[in-house]
């Protein structure tokens, strides 16, 4: 119990979200769970990805952090840093090896998360190391019908050239040519 606060928070968490970072160092060379999750299942390192806290995110990683623990909506630490939208993060997590296929309570991957919000670095990052274009999420979306739906026709043209089947139907029996079609009347 020496690692919670009275309120239930991990003292990790609470010296990560106050940018305490020497506290965070001593707090994790004296024994604290760098996995432990809180309330809404955010671990330290998602709350440390959250608050753009680099160097923190870099020694939680060092320390062996579980890069694939996902929230009480089923977000990894990934998905979180590209909501951010921050790129140095995101390389930081790819290269500690976070899945980069790792699927949402929704079913949205990352490449989804990045290709709906128009991150076009992020998702040049992710076809790069190999992200999986064609996967689907509950309403059978896939990242080529999420860019034809919100426009992004640069993310749109790095899916294409990175071999994406474009006649996946949602659930509405749609391809992204017929979502195109539609938007133009």
């Amino acid at each position: 119990m020496f690692f919670i606060t009275q309120l239930g928070e991990p003292t990790l968490v609470l010296a990560i979200r106050k940018g305490l970072t020497d506290i965070v160092s001593l707090l994790m060379k004296a024994g604290a769970n760098i996995d432990i999750q809180d309330k809404r299942g955010d671990s330290p390192l998602m709350v440390a990805v959250w608050q753009g806290r680099t160097e923190v995110v870099s020694l939680l990683l060092e320390a062996g952090a579980n890069t694939d623990l996902q929230n009480m909506l089923g977000e990894p630490a990934l998905v979180l840093a590209i909501r951010k939208g921050l790129t140095d993060i995101v390389s930081l997590l790819m290269k500690a090896g976070a899945n980069i296929d790792i699927q949402d309570k929704r079913g949205d991957s990352p490449l989804m998360v990045a290709v709906w919000q128009g991150r076009t670095e992020v998702v040049s990052l992710l076809l790069e190391a190999g992200a999986n274009t064609d996967l689907q999420n509950e309403r059978g979306d896939s990242a080529v019908i999420l860019a034809t739906v919100k426009f992004h026709l640069s993310v749109l043209k790095e899916l294409v050239r990175a071999g994406a089947d474009l006649n996946l139907q949602n659930q509405e029996m749609l391809t992204a040519l017929m979502i195109s079609s539609r938007s133009v009347d």
